[in-house]
């Protein structure tokens, strides 16, 4: 039971009596040129279909306090494509409520604990409808699913090896069937297969100048194919690829 069922208790004075009549009719007469149910209205703004009655109605004794009428509006007013901040601040709700005259004088009524607990509860229970509403429409937007492009794969590169160029890349023996000359133009990762055996794997620096050799099959991969300049079997000077890209070659004693 929310804290302004039964005997009314938001207590407005005739100014915002009638400011709420005027606004309650604009919102009911837009809700019906747009073919939209009050229960429509009620499981957007998750404000139950006698509340809004009374509200398009303009029945301030059933509604709650001003502060929450104000909240009404505005909610109200965005399902209708209006601007629901303005329209709310139309209702005026920080004026004196009616004076009450009494037969004895006038007193201040104390507010009871138990109602100032049910705001309270209330305030809470709609932070948390609404926190869960954006919940649920931040999850579907990024459950969607992500196609991803094709790349070409990256090989990690390793830290640097020092000193660690084995006799593969030592200047070009005359009696294999497999020679190719490699100079590095800038730093790249390289790994070099020959006959199937890896003979290096690690980082070149820029000028680097090595022959590699195989008897069968010679296989390189670059992790910077643009900073590489290759030729095989004395064949004229190329790059091996564009720069930053990953590309591997296998070269035989035919090529």
């Amino acid at each position: 039971m929310y804290p302004w069922q039964g005997d009314a208790v938001n207590n407005l004075n005739p100014a915002q009596v009638e400011q709420l009549k005027e606004i309650g009719a604009q919102l009911r007469q837009l809700r019906q040129e747009q073919s939209i149910s009050t229960e429509e209205v009620a499981a957007k703004t998750f404000i139950s279909s006698r509340l809004l009655t009374a509200l398009e109605e303009g029945k301030s004794d059933q509604l709650p306090e001003p502060v929450f009428i104000q909240g009404f509006i505005r909610r109200y007013a965005d399902v209708l494509e209006l601007d629901g901040n303005a329209l709310a601040k139309t209702f005026p709700a920080n004026l004196l409520p009616a004076e009450v005259e009494t037969s004895t004088q006038e007193t201040v009524p104390e507010v009871p604990s138990k109602v100032i607990g049910l705001y309270t509860l209330y305030i809470l229970i709609m932070v948390a409808a609404i926190s869960g509403l954006f919940y649920l429409v931040n999850r579907r937007q990024t459950a969607q699913p992500v196609i991803p492009k094709k790349t070409t794969p990256l090989v990690q590169q390793p830290k640097p090896v020092a000193n660690a160029v084995p006799s593969t890349l030592a200047p070009g023996k005359v009696d294999v069937p497999i020679q190719v000359a490699i100079t590095l133009t800038d730093e790249s990762w390289m790994k070099v297969i020959a006959d199937g055996k890896t003979e290096f794997e690690g980082t070149l620096s820029k000028g680097t100048q090595k022959t590699l050799t195989a008897k069968k099959e010679l296989t390189l991969t670059a992790g910077n194919a643009g900073a590489v300049l290759i030729s095989s079997n004395r064949h004229k000077e190329k790059l091996l690829g564009k720069h930053q890209e990953v590309k591997d070659v296998t070269f035989t004693p035919e090529q």
